[in-house]
């Protein structure tokens, strides 16, 4: 009974961050968020120095997915600021962990879940998405 329980949300948590999977990649729901803070337009919220990021994607194909996506949207993107640019010379997947996927990942369920920024956070500080 506790086991049918655990697979019960486990499979929930998947179907819910597939939500945020379809509305960031497929959809490119936050692409123009994640352009302006690659270009300098808009500051983000999470710090590239940061030693431990949550991720709420727990399903390896979804988190490939994801960062698939980033990583062609880094690879594409042109007109990167100076200090972006550097940033991601040092460490790409640190960056693209801390800030985009934090960033496209608050946003995402701000946006599909009719969260607050506060309530958003706070899902992306637990790690995992619960209904």
């Amino acid at each position: 009974m506790i086991k049918d329980k655990a697979a019960e949300t486990v499979q929930a948590r998947r179907e819910s961050n597939e939500e945020l999977v379809k509305y960031i990649v497929e959809q490119k729901g936050e692409e123009e968020t994640l352009k302006d803070i690659l270009s300098g337009k808009a500051m983000t919220h999470f710090h590239f120095e940061e030693k431990c990021v949550p991720i709420i994607f727990d399903d390896d194909k979804q988190l490939d997915k994801m960062m698939k996506y980033l990583s062609d949207l880094l690879d594409s993107y042109k007109n990167m600021s100076a200090e972006v640019r550097n940033m991601i010379s040092s460490d790409r997947i640190k960056y693209m962990l801390n800030v985009m996927l934090s960033e496209a990942s608050i946003n995402a369920l701000e946006n599909t879940k009719a969260l607050t920024r506060v309530e958003a956070v706070e899902q992306l500080q637990h790690g995992q998405l619960e209904e």
